[in-house]
């Protein structure tokens, strides 16, 4: 591979040269590939010959860390090589981390907006006052809790209907 770290929209791409006895190449043997990914998924492949050499692209793949073996057999036996490549995730916003204003002008006026320029920025609150469509909007939460969960409730009503006892017996009414 011309790299050991892809990034996951690049394409892997992998170049391989078979030579004689005599140190000449050739490309008379078909070249297997089997890339193996970290989850135990097997890709199988076949280089292309190109020229006196192999070429092979074998699309994109997922991020992860992947190990190849690639092997032939010829007249002197097998040989194969083995490899490993990582594909990164990449982070959009590392490449483009400006705003684009011609994308925002043409978004605002799609959606009925406006852009305002640092120099209009004192207008603003009137351009919202102004706009029709700008409603306030209000947004309300309510929480619920079940009554067993206060104890000290619990304890209240429980003197108070201990007091209400106690007073009507202490003062005989039943």
């Amino acid at each position: 591979t011309p790299q050991k770290v892809f990034p996951e929209n690049q394409s892997i791409t992998f170049d391989a040269q078979l030579f004689n006895e005599s140190y000449e190449l050739i490309n008379n043997d078909d070249v297997a590939i089997t890339i193996s990914s970290a989850d135990k998924k097997d890709y199988q492949f076949t280089f292309n010959k190109s020229g006196k050499a192999y070429s092979l692209d074998a699309g994109l793949f997922s991020p992860g860390t992947y190990n190849y073996t690639a092997s032939v057999n010829t007249k002197t036996g097998k040989q194969e090589v083995k490899g490993q490549f990582i594909v990164q995730k990449i982070q959009l916003e590392t490449y483009q981390n400006t705003a684009d204003h011609n994308i925002l002008r043409l978004i605002s006026a799609k959606q009925g907006g406006s852009t305002v320029s640092i120099e209009q920025i004192s207008t603003l609150a009137e351009i919202i006052t102004q706009n029709k469509t700008v409603k306030p909007v209000q947004y309300s939460s309510q929480r619920t809790y079940p009554i067993i969960n206060f104890k000290w409730l619990f304890a209240l009503l429980a003197c108070l209907l201990c007091a209400e006892w106690f007073l009507r017996r202490y003062h005989g009414a039943y």
